[in-house]
């Protein structure tokens, strides 16, 4: 029997495709031990060629000194006891330049212009690992990169703890404290996506944000944040900043299990700043549970102007040293299921043109026990929809003060 050497060979070569690896985790690891108490440098590992496509695992003992980039896809730096210290503080510590599936994993990352760049289309993932003290942002993601950040604290950077920059962040299970601008920034048409849900539905993995000397999370130039299960606390006691800060066409939508609190000073600041742009409370497309979130003890509660205010989803505006919910300066503010209760001004005050649209049937909103009105308004706004909700406030100035549309 002769058998054709074309057939032959196309057979062989269709074997062989099926065989071949698809990606690079089908092979095995390339791994290499970088010793940086010897002199041995993570640069230098990442010099080294691998065979055919092989995922590339760096091992780090000790503190390496030095400033390095990853530009190659699949590839792991994890260390065991120790990390990187950016030793020339005009550059990073570490960039990752245009490589995909790059994992940082138990690393303490100090110095550098920024702790970690991830840039120019690139994709990482930062686990379990802690970025102090860089000469700007914790973290900055930039020109289309993505990056997820696990487990992870991001602190006392001299700029904000990760700044979004026409890009794209998951953040779950996180700590973002005691940087000198922002815990957050996700800014020119960035967005983040700060917490998450389970299969079933239920809120998960939230980050803790907190002691941040700006505001914790700010939103800038058309960018987008949605919020699930965080801690957004203490921020702007020194400056009168904000928790939540969304401006310039922005949105930041706070889905479900957020606690916003003790933010802002006595010179100002509060829980949420809206400005031109939007805050939305409550499930979006899918439900959530809990779909509630909670605004207290801030200085002021919610600040709108020129903004729209949609509130829902069972969120509580309490506690606050002044007003609970102020919407200024043309602003629209929704209501549907709200309370707000037991802040020491106004519960809600509309100003300057400004419009409170109070939704639902019966006491839909609550509003009560608050140290002035529960509805106040200037000459200039008005009020839609029923107030019953709406009681039981400083008797001195009334329960509702405004005139309805």
């Amino acid at each position: 029997m002769r058998i054709s050497y074309g057939v032959h060979c196309a057979a062989l070569a269709a074997a062989a495709l099926l065989a071949w690896p698809g990606t690079a985790s089908a092979l095995s690891d390339l791994v290499l031990n970088v010793d940086c108490a010897a002199g041995q440098s993570i640069g230098q590992a990442l010099a080294r060629p691998t065979l055919f496509d092989r995922r590339l695992v760096i091992v780090v003992n000790g503190t390496c000194h030095e400033n390095f980039t990853i530009a190659r896809d699949d590839v792991v730096v994890r260390s065991t006891s120790g990390g990187v210290a950016g030793t020339d503080p005009s550059l990073p510590a570490i960039v990752v330049d245009g490589a995909k599936r790059v994992t940082l994993e138990n690393l303490v990352v100090t110095g550098g212009h920024e702790g970690v760049r991830v840039t120019n289309g690139a994709s990482a993932t930062i686990r379990k690992s802690t970025i102090s003290n860089a000469v700007q942002h914790g973290v900055l993601v930039n020109f289309g990169a993505y990056a997820k950040i696990e487990d992870s604290i991001l602190e006392s950077n001299s700029q904000f703890g990760i700044v979004v920059n026409a890009s794209s962040a998951s953040l779950v299970g996180s700590i973002l404290r005691n940087n000198n601008g922002s815990g957050i920034a996700v800014v020119s048409t960035g967005y983040a996506l700060l917490g998450q849900v389970d299969d079933a539905g239920n809120v998960c993995c939230g980050n803790t944000i907190e002691g941040n000397r700006l505001d914790g999370v700010t939103a800038s130039r058309n960018a987008v944040a949605r919020l699930y299960g965080n801690t957004i606390r203490n921020n702007g006691a020194a400056t009168g900043r904000w928790g939540i800060l969304s401006v310039e066409q922005s949105m930041v939508w706070l889905e479900g299990g957020n606690v916003v609190s003790g933010n802002g000073s006595a010179s100002g600041g509060g829980g949420a700043f809206v400005r031109g742009s939007g805050l939305r409370t409550g499930q979006g497309d899918q439900p959530v549970i809990p779909q509630t979130n909670e605004i207290s003890g801030n200085t002021t509660g919610i600040l709108g102007q020129t903004a729209n205010l949609e509130l829902g989803g069972g969120v509580v505006v309490s506690g606050s040293t002044l007003d609970g919910i102020v919407a200024d300066q043309g602003t629209r503010l929704r209501a549907n299921t709200i309370t707000v209760t037991q802040n020491l001004g106004n519960g809600i005050l509309a100003l300057k043109a400004s419009g409170v649209q109070l939704n639902g049937s019966g006491p839909n909103n609550v509003v009560s026990q608050n140290g002035k009105a529960g509805l106040a308004c200037d000459e200039y706004s008005h009020y839609s929809g029923n107030a019953f909700g709406i009681g039981s406030n400083n008797p001195a100035f009334g329960d509702v003060s405004c005139t309805p549309f």
